[in-house]
């Protein structure tokens, strides 16, 4: 192997590496995104579960006649 050939090879072997850590950080972050996502909808549908038994039945009182 000639040093031309050497060089190159070790410098397409950082960049291999470096995109591999950065790609492992963007799968870590949209992980983190998605639990953040997760729990935000649990927490909504709690909420909502809380409302309806507070109110009985939903749109018992409402008036839709024409």
């Amino acid at each position: 192997m000639d040093m031309v050939s050497l060089a190159t090879t070790m410098s397409v072997a950082k960049t291999v590496s470096r995109a591999e850590i950065i790609a492992a950080k963007m799968i870590k972050d949209n992980a983190e995104s998605g639990k953040a996502v997760a729990d935000l909808l649990q927490s909504s549908q709690e909420n909502l579960q809380a409302l309806t038994a507070a109110t009985g039945q939903p749109g018992a009182l409402l008036d839709v006649t024409v």
